[in-house]
């Protein structure tokens, strides 16, 4: 069986566990392999779960051409992108000390306040970011964490891809 040669430069998984602050301005210094794996122009947007995602751009213009063959003027349509795409934070960068600016509103969503410490998570396709509380709730019961808000976003996305 012939080998396969690996990235040279780049990590195409995200994976670990970090732990960080968020500063007075908003910016949360992230571990340079996961900005690697998120590369320039990357989007952060609310997760079901209550945390934050953060995904490279590839994923995010995937997402976005996924929706395009689905019904737009549902109901359903536009409660999943009125709670993912409406609240996103498209086009990002990290500045030269490896920070990235988190808004107030997806702050706000994922309960992060400033100087409060945050837990990254790498898993695989995404780093999600969770405020450091919030994240001990989930982990005490990942299957009822923030159930109201997961089923709901996860009816109306089985209802646009009419399944």
């Amino acid at each position: 069986m012939p080998e396969t040669a690996a990235p040279e430069s780049k990590s195409t998984a995200f994976s670990g566990t970090d732990r960080a602050t968020v500063d007075n301005k908003g910016r949360l210094l992230v571990s340079k392999n996961n900005r690697d794996c998120l590369g320039i122009g990357f989007t952060i947007c609310p997760d079901e779960f209550g945390c934050l995602r953060a995904i490279p751009r590839e994923q995010w213009l995937k997402r976005l051409a996924e929706l395009e063959d689905f019904d737009h003027d549902g109901e359903a349509f536009k409660t999943v992108t009125r709670f993912v795409f409406g609240n996103a934070a498209q086009d990002l960068k990290f500045d030269d000390g490896g920070r990235v600016v988190i808004s107030a509103d997806l702050r706000e969503f994922a309960h992060i306040g400033k100087e409060k410490e945050v837990v990254m998570i790498g898993s695989y396709d995404r780093l999600e970011i969770w405020d450091s509380e919030e994240y001990k709730k989930f982990k005490a019961d990942p299957k009822n964490h923030n159930i109201g808000q997961r089923t709901e976003i996860r009816e109306a996305y089985s209802e646009i891809k009419g399944k």
